[in-house]
């Protein structure tokens, strides 16, 4: 196995080499896929190809007309020959047999002109001829070697066509995704197995010498030991598991874990503190988005008219939110809850509160009880101990935390998901009624003798300009 991990280190320039070719041909594959592309279109083509070698074949035929065509240019030439040779014997002629000389030049004349024409037309027929003969021996040389394509190679190449296409259309996307992962293992996976090589290299070299000697002393050490020693009852003592012995040794006393009121997620654990900080957060859209005041320009109402009137309106919504989030928890979300009905009950209890104590605050104090809501819930947060232990916050938080509603709030939806506790359940109740009573007292003694000076701070407000 040594040599073997030495000769492997000897081949990995070898195997790295072939591996950056591996990874040069990944790059090449969107040139790869265009090839392939080009495959499909000559496919697709292959029909009017072979329409037009039907045409190539058709005028092959037809290449013995083109030598009759030049038979017939030569046949022309020769009549043309015997022309001139007629017209200039009659030029003779007309020398010879007209005394009147005028009547003389005028024949001469013009069987001289037509004599220059004929030659101008037998040498353009000459040309002509010759032209043609060169571009129909070439164009005969080039339909006969189509011709031959057509017929004899190219069923061979449409064959090929055919393979390739297919290749293309069902092996190429598995060899181009073969490729990525061969390059993706030799990207990622090849530097490791070179560390691992060279390691076990390194130890074939140097160390394997040193590790034969050692094990030859320790053989020769095991036969000596073997003549004065009981291998048998060794064997006996080593039979024993050692960890186990250890384990008990070390932890003597076992411990077992009883769940009282588990629950089986970390979610559904804290659903009672997200539920409750839903319903606070609903309670304090409620005075931020609906007008808490109400119209009364002959004071035909009194301040808790209007106050219990428009509460009325507030506690209505208030007891829809909280059927809404918490039959959402239960049937959307699917939150783990022991007494579902008690669940959704308690829920709009707590929201009743929370509506009671924000619509109370922003009915005495107008915008500046907004705030308080916001500060409110920015306190109880950490307060409340709905997160983690009261106890591992500050001292002032620690102080607060009685005071705070979402401490009974809590605590209490924390009995319907886990399983009630009767006695919390009502003590966590009675909690909360207190704050709601604390909210009315505090409107009917405050919300008369300030709702003047509220009323014209809010006036003062909205001439800024900054708050609606």
């Amino acid at each position: 196995m040594g040599k073997k991990a030495i000769e492997l280190e000897g081949k990995l320039p070898e195997i790295r080499e072939k591996g950056q070719k591996i990874t040069e041909l990944e790059q090449r594959i969107p040139d790869i896929h265009q090839a392939g592309n080009s495959i499909l279109s000559v496919e697709a083509n292959l029909p009017h190809i072979k329409e037009a070698g039907d045409k190539v074949l058709t005028v092959q035929t037809k290449l013995a007309d083109l030598h009759h065509v030049n038979e017939i240019i030569s046949d022309v030439i020769t009549n043309l020959n015997e022309i001139e040779t007629n017209i200039q014997q009659g030029i003779a002629s007309a020398k010879e047999a007209d005394t009147d000389q005028s009547n003389t030049t005028k024949n001469q004349k013009e069987l001289t002109q037509l004599n220059e024409e004929l030659v101008n037309i037998h040498n353009q027929v000459n040309q002509t001829l010759l032209s043609l003969q060169q571009k129909g021996a070439e164009g005969e040389k080039i339909i006969n070697t189509a011709g031959d394509f057509f017929q004899n190679e190219m069923p061979v190449v449409e064959q090929k066509i055919h393979m390739a296409a297919d290749f293309v259309r069902k092996n190429l996307p598995a060899i181009e995704g073969d490729i990525q992962k061969a390059s993706n293992l030799i990207q990622t996976k090849l530097p490791e197995l070179e560390k691992a090589v060279h390691k076990a290299a390194d130890l074939a070299r140097n160390d394997l010498p040193g590790f034969e000697s050692q094990i030859r002393n320790a053989a020769d050490k095991i036969r000596k030991f073997e003549g004065s020693v009981n291998v048998n009852e060794l064997i006996q003592f080593l039979k024993h598991d050692p960890k186990k012995e250890s384990n008990f040794l070390s932890s003597p006393v076992l411990l077992e874990t009883k769940r009282i009121f588990p629950i089986p997620n970390y979610g559904s654990a804290m659903s009672p503190f997200y539920t409750m900080l839903a319903l606070w957060v609903g309670a304090t859209f409620l005075i931020a988005s609906l007008r808490v005041d109400v119209e009364n320009p002959d004071n035909v109402y009194k301040g808790y008219h209007l106050y219990l009137g428009r509460l009325l309106t507030f506690l209505t919504i208030g007891i829809f939110q909280a059927a809404i989030a918490s039959l959402g928890d239960l049937y959307l979300i699917h939150t783990y809850v022991v007494d579902k009905l008690w669940f959704v009950l308690l829920c709009i209890f707590i929201s009743m509160v929370f509506v009671i104590i924000t619509f109370t605050l922003c009915s005495v104090f107008g915008n500046i009880g907004k705030g308080l809501a916001i500060i409110f819930l920015v306190l109880q947060i950490s307060s409340s101990g709905a997160t983690f232990p009261v106890s591992t916050t500050s001292s002032f938080f620690q102080m607060i935390y009685p005071f705070m509603p979402f401490t009974y709030a809590v605590s209490m939806l924390r009995e319907t998901v886990g399983g009630m506790v009767t006695e919390v359940v009502i003590k966590d109740v009675l909690s909360l009624l207190v704050f709601a009573a604390a909210s009315f007292v505090l409107a009917l003694l405050l919300k008369k003798p300030l709702s003047k000076r509220i009323q014209q701070t809010a006036e003062r407000a909205r001439s800024t300009k900054i708050i609606p």
